[in-house]
């Protein structure tokens, strides 16, 4: 998450507190499924797992509007 956001021009300290979250939850299993291991979420995590991620890529995003909206991505002359 940091690389994306230094990528982007967004400050990643916004997700700091979120990190062992998206660490050990997301890409853990994220990568487990890549690499063709099954991984089972129980049905009582679900809503859970998916308000968190949808609460941070509404985050990200409003970061990222944010950016283009002021045009802080623009170069300063």
């Amino acid at each position: 998450m940091k690389d994306i956001c230094m990528i982007c021009g967004v400050d990643a300290s916004h997700f700091e507190d979120h990190r062992p979250f998206i660490d050990l939850l997301v890409l853990k299993r994220r990568n487990a499924i890549a690499h063709g291991q099954q991984e089972f979420i129980h049905e009582d995590e679900i809503d859970d797992l998916v308000a968190k991620l949808l609460g941070l890529m509404g985050a990200f995003r409003n970061l990222i509007e944010n950016k283009v909206y002021t045009k802080a991505y623009a170069a300063q002359p």
